[in-house]
């Protein structure tokens, strides 16, 4: 089966797969990646590490203002090969810890409260399928 995901997807990611993928990447593919990508996709990043390393790449990212589209794509390819790779290890439970925020909000929109209940408890970071 082909991979899907894209890297404006990445955002979809529940935190703790961000969070994984964040320790097994290189910060210099990051900060290219980033150059290119969606709000949704830098926010995804950001809100997974400390206020001081996201400082560090918005300021790196401002001064590298010669890094081309090929590389920053490059460098996206790069990071979505990690979450290939740690998804076919296991170590991201199948495709589990691809849960979408957005898909928890439609069971919540579409049935009962008791699917609230449900949906709000996969949300939580410590519950696993």
């Amino acid at each position: 089966m082909k991979n899907a995901m894209t890297f404006d997807e990445i955002y979809l990611l529940k935190d703790r797969a961000v969070q994984l993928v964040l320790k097994e990447i290189d910060v210099m593919d990051l900060e290219y990646a980033l150059i290119e990508a969606t709000a949704e996709v830098k926010n995804a990043f950001f809100r997974n590490m400390s206020k001081r390393a996201e400082q560090m790449i918005t300021e790196d990212m401002q001064y590298n203002t010669n890094v081309s589209r090929k590389d920053s794509l490059e460098a996206q390819q790069k990071i979505l090969d990690v979450i290939f790779g740690l998804e076919k290890s296991g170590c991201l439970k199948n495709k589990i810890e691809f849960f979408m925020r957005e898909f928890q909000c439609v069971i919540c929109a579409d049935f009962s409260t008791s699917c609230l209940i449900v949906a709000t408890h996969l949300s939580h970071k410590n519950c696993f399928l």
